[in-house]
């Protein structure tokens, strides 16, 4: 399977360290990995440190990047990417629009809590091309009105690695 990770963090905390962490070990089961991420950041370092395949990105808007989300949907079309997966909240926006309209799977990782249900028009764009999305089950439980198919993968902090057939 053919999966991008994406972080424009410029940050490394857990949520840069385990979506590496991820990408690492869906390389180790045999997918084609690659991590799209903001050059010159601890994330691009440790995955060159890695060899892991990487795509340099802008840092981008939080809320509706719309030229970017144009470039990210080429980019993940001219490379038949099965998969998008992000972590980041902040990157939502990008991956929504990039994946609206292609069959490209958007996978958002929730990390943290989502603090109540998400219902507005604005939220919608957000989260609805979700095809899939991964959280604890007591938050998907409390959370979540989708329609959608729900993955919940193995946290990073727990020895289990995912399977290949995760997604």
């Amino acid at each position: 399977m053919k999966i991008s990770f994406l972080s424009s963090s410029s940050g490394w905390g857990g949520l840069e360290q385990n979506l590496l962490r991820y990408a690492r070990w869906m390389n180790e089961v045999g997918h084609d990995v690659e991590l799209n991420c903001v050059a010159e950041t601890a994330l691009a370092r440790e995955a060159a440190n890695q060899g892991q395949r990487i795509r340099f990105i802008a840092r981008q808007p939080r809320h509706y990047p719309l030229r970017a989300a144009r470039v990210l949907r080429r980019h993940l079309q001219q490379n038949s990417t099965e998969v998008l997966w992000v972590r980041d909240p902040r990157d939502l926006s990008l991956c929504s629009g990039a994946v609206r309209g292609i069959k490209t799977r958007l996978l958002f990782h929730q990390g943290m809590q989502i603090p109540k249900p998400k219902k507005a028009p604005w939220h919608a764009l957000r989260f609805n091309p979700n095809r899939c999305l991964g959280c604890t089950a007591r938050t998907l439980a409390k959370t979540s009105s989708s329609k959608h198919e729900h993955s919940l993968p193995p946290r990073a902090c727990h020895p289990p690695r995912p399977r290949r057939s995760l997604v």
